[in-house]
Order: C-alpha cells, then sequence, then structure tokens
C-alpha cells in the first residue's frame, strides 16, 4: 500500500516534472513492475518512461541501463539516524539499479518544504535527476 504521503506529494510535483521532462504522459505514479516480487517495497513512487517506447515497461532491455528512470521519494522514517537508508530502502535502490533503472531519490522533508518555491524545488529535481 502506498503512504499518502508520497501520493499527495506526487501531485503536487507532477506539474513541476511535466515542465522538465517536456511530456505529462511520459510520467507514471505508483508502479509495481512486473519483473520484481509483489512487495509494497517494490512499488516505483514515479516512472520516466523513454519517449520512443510508451508506457509499457514489461519490455525493459537490462542491456541497455538508465532507459527508463525510477524516482523514489524517501520518507524521513527510511533514513537511520547517522542519514543513510534503512536495509529494506537500500535492498529496494540496488534492486531497482540492477534491474537497469536509472534510481533518482527525493527526499520528502526537501520536497515538502520547496513546493511553494516552484524554482527551488524544480532546481532540486533537475539537480538529483542529473546526479
Amino acid at each position: 500500500m502506498v503512504d499518502q504521503r508520497i501520493k499527495r506529494i506526487c501531485h503536487k510535483i507532477h506539474p513541476h516534472l511535466n515542465t522538465i521532462i517536456g511530456y505529462a504522459d511520459r510520467i507514471s505514479f505508483n508502479v509495481l513492475p512486473p519483473f520484481l516480487p509483489m512487495s509494497d517495497i517494490y512499488i516505483i513512487d514515479i516512472i520516466i518512461h523513454p519517449s520512443f517506447m510508451g508506457r509499457t515497461i514489461s519490455k525493459i532491455n537490462l542491456q541497455q541501463d538508465n532507459l527508463y528512470t525510477a524516482i523514489l521519494i524517501q520518507l524521513p522514517e527510511h533514513f537511520c539516524s547517522d542519514g543513510q537508508l534503512i536495509g529494506p530502502q537500500a535492498m529496494r535502490l540496488r534492486h531497482l539499479k540492477n534491474k537497469g533503472f536509472k534510481v533518482v531519490t527525493l527526499e520528502y522533508k526537501i520536497l515538502n518544504r520547496l513546493v511553494t518555491y516552484p524554482k527551488e524545488l524544480m532546481g532540486y529535481i533537475s539537480d538529483q535527476m542529473e546526479k
């Protein structure tokens, strides 16, 4: 089950993602890829599809890394006291990278703080996507 905070923040940043990416039809929310176990931990908060593939993710070519971009929104409880991701979240990140996704992590705390400052929010998202 998807946390409602993630759903709300996805709804709030959707227009900014459209501006950054350029096409609204390239974005999907709360997707469970068919080749991963059916577990809440593997739900991808936001997927950015390549423009030439449509919205399907069943035909991911594992030989072509970074074809799809998976954006994961990390809630405060996803981190240890030292700022590192906790075990299940770190595993989720590793598995998605191993499956050929380019993985971008966005911190919920930062998104929530910047949502009222569109320019800074777009800057934060763009910076994270370029890493």
